[in-house]
């Protein structure tokens, strides 16, 4: 224990100058608030208040400048994270690095670390000869169990009588693996990991509507001039790929001659057509329109008819 007025330099090399610190946590702490949440002041201008109650102000923050010739001169720089408790920045160690990737790439935090250790079964590695526990066992082990015997005894009633069936056989189907499929147990790339994130699904196929109806009504069909002006069109014009039929009944619907076809232009369509996310964006409608000058500023301009005249 050290009291007020002694000197450090009677203490050198003493067990006593280890014990003038209460804890090796709180030499470097350039912030002396004690153990709070920084965060209670994000929205002042300081950090908190010293033990003589005066408001301990907040670190400057570099400008782009400052930090663009601090990441080109100092080689250390990509390793450096910020501690808002002691108000300075903390070199991480290659050790903490290598926790640092191995938490990105969802592995174990420390390197080495074995998730299937061996497991010694205590109970079942070795054959002994005599039971664990040498309690003799009782008379009734020896004796049948009435209650056994009545539920066994209605069991079998039940069964002659139709009431209860015997579980069929489970029939066992052979499993079926894919032997091209990636191996779960694997880690995964960044790259991996980006086109699973970023993957799209194809948009699916469009409903049939009325027209495609084997009985549209009437207004969907088309008659002589409405055909003629749909054969010469170009085919990118038109608004249906078909022509709409009518059938009495389903029965005499015939075989769809352009099935290939569609499926070759959706797969196409599939192939070429790449899939993008678009972000939406939040613009005020107010800010596209151009502003308008003041009419009181435009002034003198005339406001009323003078005269008309006709060439």
């Amino acid at each position: 224990m050290v009291y007020e007025g002694t000197n450090l330099k009677e203490l050198e090399g003493t067990s006593e100058k280890t014990d003038y610190y209460d804890s090796s946590d709180e030499e470097d702490l350039r912030n002396t608030i004690g153990n709070i949440p920084i965060s209670w002041y994000d929205d002042f201008n300081h950090v908190g208040y010293d033990k003589d109650g005066d408001p301990i102000q907040s670190a400057k923050k570099k400008d782009d400048m400052e930090e663009f010739l601090d990441r080109m001169d100092d080689p250390d720089y990509w390793r450096k994270v910020y501690d808002r408790q002691s108000g300075g920045f903390v070199t991480l160690s290659c050790e903490q690095v290598k926790q640092l990737n191995a938490l990105n790439a969802s592995k174990y935090p420390s390197v080495g670390y074995n998730p299937y250790q061996p497991f010694l079964d205590i109970f079942s590695s070795q054959t002994e000869i005599h039971p664990i526990s040498n309690r003799p066992d009782s008379k009734r082990s020896f004796i049948p169990s009435l209650d056994e015997k009545r539920l066994v005894g209605k069991m079998v009633h039940a069964i002659k009588m139709g009431w209860v069936r015997p579980s069929r056989p489970k029939q066992i189907r052979k499993k079926v693996y894919d032997l091209w499929a990636d191996d779960p147990s694997s880690a995964k790339t960044k790259s991996e990991l980006a086109r699973i994130r970023m993957h799209f699904p194809a948009p699916k196929v469009s409903l049939p509507g009325h027209a495609e109806s084997y009985n549209p009504p009437a207004e969907y069909l088309c008659d002589e001039e409405e055909l003629k002006k749909w054969k010469e069109m170009d085919p990118e014009d038109r608004r249906l790929d078909f022509v709409p039929k009518k059938y009495d009944c389903l029965r005499k619907v015939p075989a769809y001659d352009r099935f290939y076809n569609d499926r070759y232009q959706r797969c196409l369509d599939l192939y070429l057509a790449p899939r993008q996310r678009k972000m939406k964006l939040n613009v005020d409608h107010s800010e596209l329109l151009p502003e308008l000058p003041n009419l009181a500023e435009m002034r003198p301009f005339p406001t009323t008819q003078s005269f008309v005249a006709y060439a």
